[in-house]
């Protein structure tokens, strides 16, 4: 019976040592209760570097978008944080290199550990402007800042039905309703022409310094509005608006607008196949009424890309 008891002792001792493990507090005793002050974010900041190593030059493709970072404070551990579309872009490295993909202005911290506690820095900040965007491809062709001898030749659309006319504004906005840039039925409100109405009127748009050249439909340069330049801008004025075309040369079909010749568009579709503008001139610019005003409407298809 005594040995009964003895082995239920040591039954139950073994139980409870094996439920209560002796606690190793090395590591709590060296980072939290014996660690020391944390770095400032202002010396955190400070040991920050952000450079840009290569000038934006003509024809180049490499400059100010690629972004050489670099963290003096090896011993404080961490990621950096840069601002990339609409979150962050998170890279764990002390030293190293970042190409980014969009101009515009840009922000990055640095956030790491110090002594046990989390400490993040100051926002530093810089532009970008020598990204090569797609719309230059499909405007131009051209694949890269060095494609300098590229251009784009665009000519009116031939599987609408019609070319051009003067439609109701803001019909674009209107997907739901089955509506596209290229809807013509119920859209149209007058002036609205075939290609055979129209002839092959063309116009040509070069990558080395934005050159734009109109040609008649006999292939002809035009004598008048037939040579200038051209200015593409990811503007958005109203919604559902992809970007801002602005050229001082006669744009395929548009002598049958009633608008004349503005000079600046609303672009309702851009790709590498397809380009559909919009005049609003004939309204307050990024003030017409929807279904209530009216612009001049053209659909264009590149033809062939030129070098």
């Amino acid at each position: 019976m005594k040995y009964i008891k003895i082995l239920s002792i040591c039954a139950l001792s073994a139980s409870l040592l094996a439920c209560n493990p002796i606690e190793d507090v090395s590591l709590r005793e060296k980072y939290v209760n014996g660690a020391g002050t944390p770095i400032s974010t202002a010396e955190l900041t400070k040991a920050l570097t952000i450079e840009q190593p290569f000038p934006n030059m003509d024809g180049v493709v490499e400059g100010d978008q690629i972004i050489v970072f670099n963290n003096a404070r090896k011993d404080v551990g961490g990621n950096w944080h840069f601002q990339w579309g609409a979150g962050e872009k998170i890279v764990g490295s002390d030293n190293n290199t970042i190409t980014y993909q969009a101009n515009g202005d840009f922000y990055v911290y640095y956030q790491g550990i110090s002594e046990g506690k989390i400490v993040t820095s100051e926002k530093l900040y810089f532009s970008v402007s020598n990204v090569f965007l797609e719309s230059s491809t499909w405007l131009t062709g051209a694949v890269d800042k060095a494609d300098k001898t590229a251009s784009k030749v665009w000519g009116l659309r031939k599987d609408c039905g019609k070319v051009c006319d003067m439609c109701a504004h803001g019909y674009w906005k209107y997907a739901s309703a089955g509506y596209t840039p290229e809807s013509f039925t119920g859209i149209s409100w007058w002036a609205a022409f075939s290609f055979e109405d129209v002839g092959d009127e063309t116009m040509e748009f070069f990558y080395d310094g934005s050159k734009a050249v109109s040609y008649d439909k006999n292939g002809n340069k035009r004598g008048t509005y037939g040579e200038g330049h051209f200015d593409y801008a990811e503007d958005h004025p109203e919604d559902a608006v992809v970007g801002v075309l602005k050229t001082d040369v006669m744009i395929p079909a548009q002598g049958k607008s009633d608008c004349g010749v503005s000079g600046a568009y609303y672009v309702l579709r851009l790709t590498d196949k397809y380009m559909t503008l919009y005049d609003p001139s004939w309204c307050a610019w990024g003030a017409g009424g929807d279904w209530d005003d009216c612009g001049w409407r053209v659909v264009l298809e590149a033809q062939k890309v030129k070098r």
